[in-house]
């Protein structure tokens, strides 16, 4: 079945809900379910919400694609409680491919439910399978669920009464990306032919396609990313570093920008448990997130950040999806994705909901052949730049600390404490001794200079659509400049930075000194597994 290809401008259908007096009313909700909404905060829908909740009351299957933060959980959340038999059996199943996205979509799912009892049960890895079982098997009429656990449940015939009239795969591409795709045609057999079916994704990738070919009957497609897909209100910056540089370069920009609340991406989970616990011992509160951790132990996390107690979020793409902290004002990559999807998913984010939001990213000279969507850096909004120096960190935070102390209102009893303590002919000294005393920790550390000057990263990045394969066969080439400063700061061999081997991240592709044969090297992992080491 071929998808019916309605494209919608998200401009345009954000001028029409400007000029709709009507809200969520124009629906004809339950009002129950229209209370429920209103006291969830929501006035005007947003533009998916608009196109896919009339469609979706009438029954008809969909594809939906719009970014994260677009107001998609209530665009079926909504008419699926208007829709609600109440037949003591599983009536709602909607499927996300990570347990930080389902807990996201159960709490909305109850938010708007607050006027009516229902059931509503997350069924994810981590947590008590016989537990799930149990409150799915007391009546639930929603089940939010992770593919591969649902799956474990209905192979073994656990549930009473599955007959779901409306399935949703959320984040369709994510699950893809993740290899639930097998698992999602397994479980789609298990549910009533007779279903509807509603599928979201930020992108729709061939294999996605093709599944809702197959398995939705002629869905109504729903477009809702704009032409240039450049994150308008997010600010993107890119900063060139040597590898060795990549943490003091973190750390440097966190003191320079002192972020309240940020969420850096790592690659692996390794770099995420090693990057936390460095932060830590500097003194920047930080919590790590990754695929290892327990469902307590990522809800710890995640709480602590949004009460504000943790400033950074260290995390692997696990929490690229289903991540929802309000003023989250910055994302940091610390290392770059493979795909610009993944990239568009981790910056997504911040910026939400009209706030603006900054994404920084490092990336090293050996890094840009490998991530294709720099190369049109300018037409998707990057801004290059170079890292602030030492000095100029620590100007700016002795103006800030000047300033803030400023803005303090003096008390009474700090004059009359003063006045008793203090003589007259001592209150220069004093007061330079207090300076001295509150800022004795906050001095800014690491080299005057990290990462490569905005010239050079102009040069390096304009050269990259113009650089052709040696004739040698090997990849890469000269830069198009004299050479950069050597990684190795004791002299060695002075080998540029731009050189491929000088700036790996991984130790085992470190060259061999003298003219020495490389070691054999180990057979790499193959995609998958290095996709599954990671998340």
């Amino acid at each position: 079945m071929s998808l019916d290809s309605t494209s919608l401008s998200e401009d345009r259908n954000q001028a029409d809900n400007e000029q709709s007096p009507l809200g969520f009313t124009q629906f004809d909700l339950n009002q129950n379910v229209l209370k429920g909404v209103e006291d969830a905060g929501y006035q005007i829908p947003s533009p998916i919400q608009k196109e896919a909740i009339p469609h979706v009351l009438t029954g008809g299957d969909l594809v939906a694609q719009a970014q994260t933060g677009s107001g998609k959980t209530a665009a079926f959340a909504v008419p699926a409680l208007h829709m609600l038999q109440f037949n003591k059996s599983v009536e709602v199943l909607v499927l996300v491919p990570t347990r930080e996205l389902s807990l996201q979509v159960v709490q909305e799912f109850e938010r708007l439910a607050k006027h009516l009892r229902i059931g509503v049960v997350s069924v994810v890895g981590g947590e008590s399978g016989y537990r799930q079982i149990e409150m799915v098997n007391r009546g639930a009429q929603v089940i939010v669920a992770t593919p591969g656990r649902l799956l474990d449940h209905l192979s073994s015939n656990k549930f009473k009464n599955f007959k779901p009239q409306m399935v949703v795969l959320d984040e369709a591409d994510e699950m893809l990306d993740m290899g639930f795709i097998d698992d999602i045609r397994q479980i789609l057999a298990y549910t009533p032919t007779s279903r509807q079916t509603l599928l979201f994704s930020a992108t729709i990738p061939a294999p996605i396609a093709r599944l809702a070919n197959e398995e939705l009957k002629t869905p109504k497609h729903i477009k809702l990313v704009s032409k240039e897909d450049n994150h308008q209100d997010i600010e993107q910056v890119l900063y060139m570093v040597r590898s060795k540089e990549r943490e003091n370069a973190l750390i440097r920009l966190i003191e320079s920008e002192s972020p309240e609340k940020a969420v850096v991406f790592c690659r692996t989970k390794r770099d995420t448990i090693e990057l936390c616990e460095n932060l830590n011992k500097r003194g920047l509160a930080a919590q790590a997130l990754h695929g290892d951790l327990t469902q307590n132990e990522r809800n710890r996390a995640m709480l602590e950040i949004k009460r504000g107690n943790t400033r950074i979020l260290v995390a692997t793409d696990v929490a690229s999806r289903g991540l929802d902290i309000q003023d989250l004002s910055y994302v940091i990559n610390f290392h770059l994705p493979e795909s610009k999807d993944r990239y568009t998913h981790r910056i997504g984010r911040t910026g939400r909901a009209g706030q603006k939001g900054k994404a920084i990213s490092f990336v090293t000279p050996s890094e840009l052949e490998g991530f294709s969507y720099l190369k049109n850096y300018k037409q998707s909004n990057f801004t290059l730049a170079c890292l602030p120096s030492r000095s100029d960190v620590q100007g700016k935070l002795n103006r800030s600390f000047v300033d803030e102390l400023r803005g303090i209102t003096i008390t009474e009893e700090a004059k009359v404490t003063c006045d008793q303590l203090i003589p007259e002919e001592e209150s220069r000294e004093f007061l330079l001794r207090l300076y001295t005393y509150a800022k004795r920790n906050q001095k800014v550390t690491g080299a005057e200079e990290l990462g490569f000057s905005l010239e050079d990263t102009e040069k390096l990045f304009n050269s990259m659509s113009g650089r052709r394969r040696p004739s040698n066969g090997r990849r890469g080439g000269r830069p198009p400049f004299g050479r950069g400063r050597s990684d190795n700061r004791s002299g060695g061999s002075g080998r540029s930075s731009f050189t491929r081997r000088g700036d790996r991240d991984d130790s085992a592709g470190q060259g061999q000194s003298g003219g020495r044969p490389p070691r054999p090297r180990k057979p790499s992992k193959s995609r998958s597994s290095y996709q599954a080491a990671s998340h």
